[in-house]
């Protein structure tokens, strides 16, 4: 079975329809993701924000192959994440996507030098050794640590950590890159070091890069951001147009209206919907 099928020419890197994904714990059923719709172009640089429990994290390991998706439709680089084969997946994840994690030690192995960390996935795809030996000197280089190629993760910065990582997660020339909390343990300056690290790798290199965070101000670092909330998306704010947000509907018609929004406005149970010359009017109603 391929792993590729048609589609339309103008379909985007990224394609989720009514997405859903349900985890059983127990003999419960949790629904992590509720028909989640969202277009991602090649080679943006965008981040997914949202609050534990949102289903950021949810979506990011379906992205990259780590999680099967339950219904509805996922397709990245016109590949049917839904449809694949147990074999075609793990290929997916080894070949096509990069990823970087918050916790150092899923990134990096710490007897290993950084050149050596960055060799590692190139050797175990079977890329030559001369290959395999400049590549990773190129990456160090792009992430500025050429000059520590040889040291060893216990004499490196937390941020030299993630820097190094990120050079592993493009060892396999990726399409996607993802970063789940890549700065989740990390001081202000330096979190900000590894942001422009992303953006000049996504200006070099044209990679889509994707960071799941739960911090919104990472709108300062990226050219938009998704909010997601109760599995589907519910905000977008773009970069371009002055971080204004917009309040995102689903293929049914439904938006959600953040928990912070809601309070400050009075919002509970119910809203009403006045048509106006200017617009839709939506403030809560009186049956609350």
């Amino acid at each position: 079975m391929s792993d590729v099928t048609p589609s339309p020419d103008d379909e985007p890197f990224i394609l989720s329809e009514n997405l859903v994904k349900i985890h059983k714990v127990a003999d419960l059923e949790v629904v992590a993701l509720q028909g989640l719709d969202l277009r991602v172009e090649k080679g943006e640089l965008m981040a997914i924000v949202g609050s534990s429990g949102s289903g950021k994290s949810t979506l990011m390991n379906v992205l990259g192959g780590l999680d099967r998706p339950s219904a509805g439709k996922i397709r990245v680089n016109k590949r049917n994440l839904l449809t694949m084969t147990d074999t075609e997946l793990d290929t997916y994840r080894r070949t096509a996507v990069g990823f970087v994690w918050q916790q150092g030690a899923r990134n990096l192995v710490p007897y290993l030098s950084a050149v050596q960390n960055v060799e590692l996935p190139m050797q175990l795809l079977g890329f030559s050794p001369r290959m395999t030996k400049r590549r990773a000197l190129e990456l160090l280089d792009t992430v500025h640590l050429g000059h520590r190629k040889d040291h060893h993760m216990v004499a490196l910065s937390g941020g030299e950590q993630q820097r190094v990582a990120i050079a592993v997660a493009l060892a396999n020339s990726p399409e996607l890159l993802l970063a789940d909390e890549p700065t989740g343990e990390l001081d202000a300056d330096t979190a900000s070091k590894i942001y422009e690290a992303f953006r000049e790798i996504n200006s070099r290199l044209g990679v889509t890069t994707i960071i799941v965070s739960h911090d919104r101000d990472i709108a300062k670092q990226v050219r938009r951001v998704i909010g997601i909330q109760d599995g589907k998306v519910a905000t977008e704010t773009r970069v371009e147009t002055g971080h204004a947000s917009r309040v995102m509907l689903d293929s049914t018609g439904r938006l959600q209206i953040n928990k912070l929004l809601r309070e400050k406005y009075g919002f509970s149970k119910e809203a009403s919907i006045e048509e106006t010359p200017e617009g839709l009017l939506i403030r809560p109603s009186g049956g609350n």
